[in-house]
């Protein structure tokens, strides 16, 4: 395996539990509506799978590509990660009106939207 390859790998194992400790840790727990709770996790958590896939991709990358632009061409024009991506495109919308609504009750209320994490 290449080194660049490994760094990437390395790269994207750290982005994708960052993600997941948010999307599956954090999120769940926000004192905020269902609707932007459901919204937060399901966008921190696809993007974390999304940069797992990143991950497995380039450990395979030195054999199966010839060119990083080769991978790149693949890797981005896959119809899973087109819909995956879609998805992430409602949830980080979702997520950031539900939260922008909560925050503006939370003050309204003069109450912490956050909580006890």
């Amino acid at each position: 395996m290449e080194y660049p390859a490994l760094v990437f790998a390395l790269t994207n194992l750290g982005i994708f539990l960052g993600y997941m400790r948010f999307g599956v840790g954090v999120a769940p727990q926000l004192n905020v509506s269902l609707y932007t709770r459901v919204a937060g996790v399901i966008f921190f958590t696809t993007c974390g799978l999304t940069h797992l896939e990143m991950m497995l991709h380039s450990l395979d990358s030195v054999d199966r590509w010839a060119t990083n632009e080769e991978l790149h061409n693949h890797f981005f024009t896959m119809h899973h990660m087109q819909i995956i991506h879609a998805i992430q495109v409602i949830a980080v919308w979702c997520f950031a009106h539900g939260f922008t609504r909560d925050l503006k009750r939370a003050r309204e209320a003069k109450a912490n939207p956050l909580g006890a994490l």
